[in-house]
């Protein structure tokens, strides 16, 4: 991987051109992709002003251009727009490439939120984001906290959520080379890359992922190397454990405990309906605990 490729022109500046994208630099890398900020030709030249996102696969993975219609709408106005081609311009062809809101945010973890009743407020309104998407029958396929950004608030308001990457498919060469990716699946998703097929986008798998990805954002995740392993874990799954030192007054990890365990369930038809009926039972669990000052 590396700086996006096939660019033949350069924008202001000397800035690195692609279609009608003026590319203004690497923001971000992970095991599978590169992300470039980027703006449209034509833009403010300010480096600073970039608004777009150009996600570049590893082309090795092989991984598989996602339906973009049902998210180049604003679904919701937390949940990243996917631009369109005619909007972009023509890209690179080495490689699968995604063009996105641009958003500079922080994972959805404790360390960014500071305490457990933050957190869970944090993925109760993510959830509401993934919802609804959910009631327009659109799925994202790949929740865990580096996909829910973390926004400050403004005038002493919580922070808030920015969704990123949804639709995105898991193809089985990149869980193969990066189990880490697909450590927060769903059991059904690992069988589905097990079997050598991209693990589906389902509302239900959204669910699974949203409460693995809250245990996450805790700390406390599968460590297995293998697909094969990270299945045989979650098929023994039980109850999960809050750690008691993430536990404060204003908050009871055993409720919450209960909660995601029905949502990390390996039976489908126990997890709640859709993301939208998780967040409002990580909601009620603030409204119970209203009163306490965390610790």
């Amino acid at each position: 991987m590396g700086a996006l490729t096939g660019s033949r022109a350069t924008g202001r500046g000397g800035a690195p051109r692609s279609g009608k994208l003026v590319l203004e630099g690497e923001v971000a890398r992970g095991p599978a992709s590169v992300v470039h900020a980027a703006r449209l030709a034509g833009e403010s030249g300010d480096p600073s002003a970039a608004r777009l996102a150009v996600k570049a696969y590893d082309p090795a993975l092989r991984v598989l251009s996602p339906d973009a219609s049902r998210f180049e709408q604003a679904i919701d106005p937390r949940l990243a727009r996917v631009r369109r081609a005619d909007e972009t311009g023509e890209l690179p062809r080495d490689r699968l490439h995604r063009v996105t809101d641009l958003v500079r945010g922080a994972p959805a973890v404790l360390a960014t939120l500071g305490s457990l009743r933050a957190l869970v407020a944090f993925w109760a309104e993510a959830a509401s984001v993934l919802g609804a998407a959910h009631a327009r029958g659109a799925a994202h396929g790949h929740v865990h906290p580096g996909h829910a950004l973390v926004l400050a608030g403004t005038n002493g308001a919580a922070p808030r959520p920015f969704v990123v990457d949804a639709g995105v498919v898991l193809t089985p060469q990149a869980a193969r080379l990066h189990p880490e990716q697909a450590a927060l699946l769903a059991p059904e998703a690992l069988e589905e890359l097990l079997a050598d097929r991209p693990a589906p986008a389902t509302r239900d798998a959204d669910v699974y992922a949203l409460a693995a990805s809250i245990l996450a954002a805790l700390g406390v995740r599968p460590r297995a190397r293998t697909l094969e392993a990270l299945l045989d874990q979650k098929r023994r799954e039980r109850e999960p454990v809050i750690a008691a030192a993430a536990v404060g007054r204003s908050i009871d990890g055993g409720a919450l405990a209960r909660v995601l365990a029905r949502a990390l369930s390996p039976d489908r038809e126990r997890r709640p309906r859709d993301a939208d009926e998780l967040g409002r039972e990580l909601a009620a669990l603030l409204t119970e605990h209203a009163g306490g000052d965390e610790k």
